[in-house]
């Protein structure tokens, strides 16, 4: 896997833990920073890793644990907001592209992933925004999909829909088999089937992350029309166990350990440098009751969430790697259009009115 890929795939990872409930939470922080610091150690062996296989077995794992996230995802309707956002955006991508000898499509890859990560670290789980599904989508999206999208760009797009209905039919089966077996069993189901889902559009050619997202949605969907969890809560959350948690943080580890990033002044002038435009938008979004930041309330808690987020996407991110333009246009149009059809599923499956009686708090 070539460096550009590793510091995506270790992003994505961080994302999954950061997000997670650990059961040790200040030791599975000091872990984290060992990994983000074994990054910039060379490793003195060289692991040959299975990527394809690690890649399969660690996305729709991530997914799913990002099903409260995703499902209960609204778009953000004031104009403050977007403009806010957007501005984010072209802060860091400003940032990036001055170190990037001014290749601003990467740059404007990072802002889209940073803008996401702020706003990821400040929204409360049940009343997320879509745009912070951006960054973790495309993370996967570039991991998965790129190489078919960019080569056959054409037929891509017809892969997307394949993928889908795909999803759909396992998700519809596995509903059915589901409601036919015990609460216990039928947790089990809901994370096998995903995996199902992922695997045989991998294998048929058709798009992964279309047929998972869409399994996701549709299975959650129908999972709670029919009373298949207890207390309406979506269980299980297997990065919320020590188990889940401890194997993804393991993973992080030993990639962490196996990219090399030199640490430069110029790298940590970027880092502080990108920690205050953090701390400025928090404060704002805090000031304008941007719902995305309810969660935040005094400087020191802003402070440290926002940054414990953003350091590690500021440290890891390859620059000057992405020489495509192609590729980012490609992955934001793909995104945004796998977005779009979570709107419309997911506002078919569980009204307005009833997405607040759920309760995605507690997920042992």
């Amino acid at each position: 896997m070539a460096e550009l890929e590793i510091s995506f795939f270790l992003l994505l990872i961080l994302l999954g833990l950061l997000n997670a409930k650990p059961p040790l939470p200040r030791l599975s922080i000091v872990l984290l920073i060992v990994g983000i610091l074994l990054a910039f150690i060379p490793p003195v062996v060289k692991v040959i890793i299975p990527w394809d296989v690690v890649i399969g077995l660690t996305i729709p794992i991530l997914l799913w644990q990002n099903a409260r996230r995703l499902f209960y995802a609204r778009w953000i309707s004031r104009y403050i907001d977007v403009i806010l956002f957007l501005s984010t955006i072209t802060l860091y991508s400003i940032l990036v592209a001055i170190s990037d000898d001014l290749l601003w499509y990467g740059s404007i890859l990072f802002g889209i992933i940073a803008a996401g990560i702020i706003w990821r670290a400040g929204e409360p789980e049940s009343a997320s925004s879509y745009f912070s599904q951006l960054g973790p989508l495309l993370l996967i999206f570039l991991l998965t999909e790129i190489e078919p999208a960019l080569q056959s760009p054409n037929k891509y797009f017809g892969s997307v829909f394949s993928g889908a209905a795909l999803g759909c039919l396992v998700a519809f089966l596995s509903v059915h088999l589901a409601r036919r077996v015990s609460k216990k069993q039928s947790k089990w189901i809901a994370i096998g089937q995903l995996y199902i889902a992922y695997w045989i559009a991998y294998f048929f050619g058709v798009s992964s992350l279309s047929a998972s997202v869409t399994n996701l949605i549709v299975f959650i969907g129908l999972g709670f029309y029919y009373s298949l969890w207890e207390e309406n809560r979506l269980r299980p959350a297997p990065l919320n166990s020590q188990i889940g948690f401890t194997i993804l943080l393991l993973l992080f580890l030993l990639v962490g350990w196996q990219a090399h990033q030199p640490l430069t002044t110029r790298l940590i002038i970027e880092v502080i440098i990108g920690s205050s435009i953090a701390l400025i938008v928090a404060w704002i979004g805090i000031r304008i009751n941007l719902p995305s930041f309810q969660n935040l309330h005094s400087p020191w808690s802003t402070g440290i969430r926002i940054t414990t987020y953003l350091l590690p996407a500021l440290l890891l991110w390859p620059r000057g790697a992405i020489k495509q333009p192609a590729l980012i246009a490609i992955a934001v149009i793909a995104t945004g259009l796998l977005l779009v059809a979570s709107t419309q599923m997911t506002h078919y499956y569980i009204p307005e009115k009833s997405a607040g009686e759920i309760d995605t708090n507690s997920y042992t």
